[in-house]
């Protein structure tokens, strides 16, 4: 089976997941990675605690509720750090410069989410154990989803269900474009509405990319024409991995600028 990144590393770049499926060449792992990492890591870690904390909200008190939320993002990052500590090493990154900045985004979620809560409590009246049970949407991590049909499997960030559908979220590191998604991004979450939807038998009307950096969040609207584009993928790639020859080196060079396959790449430019 593909996955749904070789979907979104081919769409970015062919002659660059030639290089590394066919060809077997890795791409070094590179700062931005890891810190990116950090943080994927520390909201899968929050996100497996939501139910105690949730459920642990006795009282309407929105700076109650905050502080809650507050601690176990807090843990979760510095948990996240810890187990990534020999690769900041490598880098030369410093922890606490990891966690100042990681924080800043932290924050943002937290405090987003504990309007949410606030929200909901507000209107509902519900606290504690019923507050849990009867939220939307519920939030899970790393979930992994496939079709057998599309021969396609991938992981997605996150899974928000609802009572009658359920929303895919892929979180990026860097920058949103000015407007909608970058095309790679695009294509993932496109893959992800039908993997998830026939994964989980439930309805999937969007999707949703959050951009860390800026804490910017894009919808994608599901239509119809998913499963072609999808499709006529799988076979353009299913074909390219079976040539011989690797495609041209990519036109647009600003691509080619933060590649990692890069200095292979240009040095066997007529392989």
């Amino acid at each position: 089976m593909l996955t749904v990144t070789d979907l979104a590393t081919y769409t970015y770049c062919p002659r660059k997941l030639y290089i590394s499926k066919v060809l077997g060449v890795k791409e070094p792992l590179k700062k931005q990675v890891v810190l990116g990492r950090i943080r994927h890591e520390a909201f899968d870690l929050m996100n497996k605690q939501q139910e105690l904390i949730i459920s642990s909200i006795t009282k309407i008190d929105k700076k109650f509720i905050e502080g809650l939320f507050r601690k176990e993002y807090s843990n979760a990052l510095i948990k996240s750090i810890l187990n990534n500590k020999v690769l900041l090493r490598n880098f030369n990154l410093n922890t606490s410069d990891v966690f100042k900045t990681a924080w800043k985004f932290m924050l943002l979620e937290l405090k987003q989410r504990t309007e949410l809560i606030y929200n909901f409590i507000l209107k509902t009246g519900f606290l504690g154990e019923t507050l849990w049970q009867e939220l939307e949407p519920k939030i899970k991590s790393e979930v992994e989803v496939k079709s057998e049909s599309l021969k396609l499997i991938g992981r997605v960030d996150q899974l928000l269900y609802y009572k009658d559908n359920v929303v895919p979220v892929e979180l990026k590191t860097g920058k949103a474009p000015v407007d909608g998604v970058w095309p790679s991004h695009k294509i993932q979450v496109e893959a992800y509405v039908l993997l998830v939807g026939e994964t989980t038998k439930l309805k999937v009307n969007k999707a949703v990319v959050k951009y860390l950096d800026t804490m910017q969040e894009r919808t994608i609207v599901a239509n119809p024409f998913f499963e072609y584009e999808i499709k006529k993928l799988v076979l353009s790639i299913n074909e390219l991995l079976s040539s011989k020859r690797p495609p041209k080196i990519c036109a647009n060079k600003n691509k080619c600028r933060y590649c990692g396959l890069r200095d292979f790449c240009f040095a066997h430019r007529d392989m």
